[in-house]
């Protein structure tokens, strides 16, 4: 990102847009709590993902739109490459809590407790196979291809996980009538919060209760004195 934003950008120091990327990449762990709650207790898995898996399309077609020079000035191509970025941030800190989750609701435990291995198996193969691709081929396409009159394609280079993601969204929606989709049952945090929280206030309102009682036997020793 930081060759990019050199090269395509005008950016010959990029300090403070890498501080920003990482404020982004933190931002997107964080999302990842509170989208769960809202998956959790709202929404559901299987539109939470839907719905930041759209998001995600948008932040990488952004991101795509920003790196096209000769269409889009300086400024507007830092402000959509940053846009981009949030969007790509809202979206997998969306999308990661829910997907190994919604797969693992699929099964029946602990009847299929084989089956849910080898599910986690070929899902955690394919993530980092599909890293490992990404990181072979992404290079590839932003040097080695010619597009739009530049000596490089960054945009080809965002386009593609834009499309490759937006097929993936369509294979998962034509799959909606094979799934098992449960009915929201609320968050755990949000449980574990709540129930802290009700003892705090049990256990301050019954020692307030105990004070007043020792104050006012107190208060009736004093008298009969």
């Amino acid at each position: 990102m930081s060759d990019y934003l050199k090269k395509c950008q005008k950016s010959p120091n990029c300090r403070a847009y890498d501080k920003l990327i990482k404020l982004i990449n933190l931002k997107a762990i964080f999302s990842i709590y509170y989208l769960a709650i809202i998956a959790d207790s709202w929404w559901g898995k299987f539109h939470t993902i839907l719905w930041l898996s759209i998001v995600y399309v948008c932040g990488s077609a952004t991101m795509a739109l920003s790196a096209v020079e000769p269409w889009i000035d300086v400024g507007g191509a830092r402000a959509l490459t940053l846009t981009g970025l949030f969007l790509i941030a809202l979206g997998s800190g969306g999308i990661k809590p829910c997907v190994a989750a919604f797969g693992a609701e699929q099964f029946k435990m602990p009847e299929q407790a084989r089956q849910v291995a080898t599910f986690f198996s070929i899902f955690y193969f394919s993530i980092n196979a599909g890293s490992l691709i990404s990181t072979s081929i992404t290079p590839i396409l932003r040097e080695d291809v010619h597009c739009l009159g530049m000596d490089d394609c960054y945009p080809l280079a965002f386009g593609v996980p834009a499309v490759l993601m937006m097929a993936a969204i369509i294979f998962f929606v034509m799959g909606k009538f094979l799934y098992k989709i449960l009915p929201n049952q609320g968050n755990m945090l949000v449980k574990v919060s709540r129930c802290i929280s009700v003892s705090s206030i049990s256990y301050k309102l019954i020692y307030l209760k105990k004070l007043s009682m020792q104050h006012a036997v107190k208060t009736r020793s004093a008298e009969k004195e």
